[in-house]
């Protein structure tokens, strides 16, 4: 028996779970044989080196059996030319081999990501018509303590390698700055920072936090978008929020402006003095932290229907006092000092591997509602 053929299309892995067929007595189920050779030169021997290859975690080996170009990333760079030229970089190195990654769709490609529980059961030629007489279509069989797996390979064989062994797979945005797979944890940075690739795996058997069921890799099949894992949000994690917080507010009150960019604080030009009333703020500002702010966090969405993101609510609103020079109703240069509070209406955080925690500012969400939200703390808090 075989499993039903995994769904392609980008739908969400909990919507596409795999059907593993149940095994009762695998150890009953007929091993294939591989021998390893130096040289294969059928192409079942090809496939069966690769998939040999992965299951023992020897990455150069199989990396060695497929027809793969790896790039450098996009430039962090916002310039449309740079962007420009590293795209035409990546498509033409299709003219040189059949897959083309960049360095974070192969970051998954590492001995830490494969589980090797499972073993090839079959490998087969199939009769399949191809154009090219070097072309050659193979069938493999994987199983494991769930089940079965089939997919097919295309094989070149006269440069013996294989043209379409990694599958891809796309992680919603989520509150995380890693991603997990196979109980592994891989820093990727922010998602809501960074360009959305969709990682390549080995073939095998992969488990994620935020899928219910081990999804199956096998040829090109695309096992869709894993669901975002739902953050633990305990006292750990809140106290790890909360000083990332500090941190970023302390970063924010070293700008000696109006409104720091990017910030939870800011006037709009007309503040309320404590000892001049109305004032606006010209010259020599300088912010400082009265109280910090007490986060509260939640689990939100994000723009994305499959994403979710750890959003920050205030329980207290805490003080920052700003203070410089600037013109009162009478158009006199006064000193002022005048107290503001936070607002964290667009502010978001991630949680990384080592415990630590991450604020950024959304700036998708402020740009969005900017031209409704106006964004002054310091408004009647003198």
């Amino acid at each position: 028996m075989t499993p039903r053929p995994l769904p392609r299309g980008r739908r969400t892995v909990t919507k596409r779970r795999v059907a593993w067929i149940a095994v009762f007595a695998l150890l009953l189920v007929p091993t294939y044989v591989m021998k390893q050779r130096l040289e294969p030169t059928t192409a079942i021997e090809i496939v069966e080196a690769y998939l040999l290859a992965v299951a023992d975690r020897d990455i150069d080996a199989a990396l060695g059996y497929l027809d793969l170009q790896i790039v450098e990333d996009p430039p962090d760079s916002e310039g449309e030319t740079a962007f420009s030229a590293w795209r035409e970089e990546y498509n033409g190195a299709f003219y040189s081999a059949a897959i083309v990654l960049s360095e974070s769709e192969a970051s998954l490609l590492a001995p830490a990501a494969v589980d090797s529980e499972w073993r090839v059961v079959e490998v087969e030629e199939l009769e399949t018509y191809l154009l090219d007489e070097g072309r050659a279509e193979v069938e493999a069989t994987i199983a494991h303590p769930g089940g079965t797996a089939t997919g097919t390979f295309d094989v070149d064989v006269d440069r013996r390698k294989v043209l379409n062994g990694l599958g891809r797979v796309a992680f919603a945005p989520s509150a995380f700055t890693y991603v997990t797979v196979n109980s592994a944890a891989f820093d990727q940075g922010p998602w809501a920072a960074q360009w959305d690739p969709k990682y390549a795996l080995f073939p095998g058997v992969y488990r994620f936090p935020g899928a219910a069921d081990p999804v199956a890799v096998m040829g090109d099949d695309l096992p869709g978008v894993v669901p975002p894992p739902e953050p633990v949000l305990d006292e750990d994690v809140r106290a790890a929020v909360q000083a990332a917080l500090e941190s970023y507010i302390d970063e924010c009150a070293a700008a000696l402006v109006q409104v720091p960019p990017g910030c939870p604080f800011g006037t709009d030009g007309e503040i309320d003095s404590a000892s001049n009333g109305r004032v606006h703020p010209e010259h020599s500002l300088a912010w400082e932290v009265l109280e910090y702010p007490r986060a509260v966090l939640r689990v939100g969405d994000t723009a994305s229907d499959d994403g979710s993101a750890l959003l920050i609510d205030l329980e207290a609103e805490g003080l920052i006092e700003l203070s410089g020079t600037g013109e009162d109703q009478q158009e006199a240069l006064v000193e002022f000092t005048a107290r503001c509070h936070f607002d964290a209406a667009y502010l978001i955080a991630y949680l990384n591997a080592d415990g630590t925690a991450e604020v950024r500012w959304n700036a998708a969400a402020a740009e969005y509602n900017y031209s409704e939200y106006d964004f002054d703390t310091c408004r009647g808090t003198a």
